[in-house]
């Protein structure tokens, strides 16, 4: 299941290519998100 919470031009670029590239964007996200909270004050 993909969640497409952004433009619908990129959603549909996503949905294309399978939900790979969604799924990585996301978790890249989470990821840096993670850091910043590691490295914030």
């Amino acid at each position: 299941m993909c969640l497409y919470s952004f433009d619908i031009s990129i959603s549909s670029m996503l949905y294309t290519s399978s939900c790979q590239l969604e799924l990585e964007f996301l978790y890249i996200t989470l990821v840096f998100n993670i850091k910043l909270q590691l490295s914030g004050p």
